[in-house]
């Protein structure tokens, strides 16, 4: 889903601590290599690592950049896009040392460099947005 709802924290109940999107955990699995014009099939992982309870509700939006080589050795995103996590299975809170893992596809196109390349993975938070990247590499067309 592309735009979700914007994230906003819930009321706090009295005695309870809670952080925001921002404050989890976030890994990614990305595969070595993906040929052009294929799909980049990966995983990330958000962890509350924390002493608190994450909100969930509604789901935090993410951002999803794809940064390859192009002419010259130079960064080029070709693919960044917005999306809203599909988070409902959580109950709607990720409690202290709870984790998640959500299966995702990126595009990659078919005119990209055989090279090294960078996924950029980013959560939209209460407080501004935290992020983390993994690196790749294309492969020519088969």
């Amino acid at each position: 889903m592309r735009d979700g709802k914007a994230f906003t924290l819930a009321r706090p109940a009295a005695g309870t601590t809670y952080g925001d999107a921002t404050s989890l955990d976030l890994r990614l699995q990305v595969p070595r290599s993906v040929m052009a014009g294929a799909a980049l099939h990966y995983r990330a992982t958000l962890a509350n690592r924390g002493n608190w309870i994450v909100p969930l509700r509604p789901c935090p939006n993410y951002t999803v950049t794809v940064n390859l080589r192009g002419p010259g050795g130079h960064w080029t995103v070709h693919h960044k896009h917005r999306y809203g996590l599909s988070c409902g299975v959580l109950g709607g809170a990720l409690h202290p040392g709870e984790q998640a893992t959500f299966e995702l596809v990126a595009a990659i196109s078919a005119d990209a460099r055989p090279a090294r390349s960078l996924l950029t993975w980013t959560i939209e938070g209460h407080d501004g947005s935290d992020g983390t990247e993994a690196e790749f590499r294309v492969t020519k067309p088969a």
